[in-house]
């Protein structure tokens, strides 16, 4: 597709509506609802913290029985799984997670290589008592959830990737 007047137009207005949208975003942010007040409001599920691989990671969890950890997209977080979890925790421990410069958890200046991000998802599944969990991620979230699976297999039920294949065969 080249770009002609029409697509020209489309992009600028587009980009009013972006800048309109972002001007917007920036004034209502003090008025956003905190993630403990957003994991209230599903039934059963709490926000919560843990230091993890020398970052403080922020995570929803609620439900019981076998744990499943939802690994969000990019520039998503744990509020993008809002729909399923409450049908997830009919039959599982759901752990939904802000991963290392998402959302609620820390954003450090290094270690976003998919190795350290998903030591961090194995330091917080161990620092909540659980050997081992079925992990879902979708976009680069499914990069981290396949670096878990091959860097943490005696910690790995299951692994399931949504929306991507992982980008580099040495960042596993």
């Amino acid at each position: 597709m080249g770009l002609n007047r029409r697509n020209l137009f489309s992009l600028s207005a587009a980009t009013a509506v972006l800048a309109a949208t972002d001007q917007t975003a920036s004034a209502s942010a003090d008025q956003s609802p905190s993630d403990e007040a957003l994991a209230r409001s599903l039934p059963g599920f709490r926000s919560g913290y843990a230091k993890v691989n020398g970052i403080r990671m922020h995570y929803v969890a609620g439900g019981r029985g076998t744990p499943v950890v939802l690994l969000p997209g990019w520039p998503q977080t744990w509020w993008e799984f809002r729909k399923i979890m409450p049908a997830l925790a009919a039959r599982h421990r759901v752990i939904a997670v802000d991963m290392r410069g998402q959302g609620g958890t820390d954003k450090p200046a290094g270690g976003y290589d998919k190795k350290t991000m998903a030591r961090d998802i194995y330091e917080l599944v161990r620092s909540l008592g659980y050997s081992t969990v079925d992990i879902v991620g979708h976009d680069i979230g499914a990069m981290v959830a396949f670096s878990f699976a091959a860097n943490h297999p005696d910690a790995t039920r299951t692994v399931t990737v949504m929306d991507v294949g992982h980008p580099d065969e040495l960042d596993v």
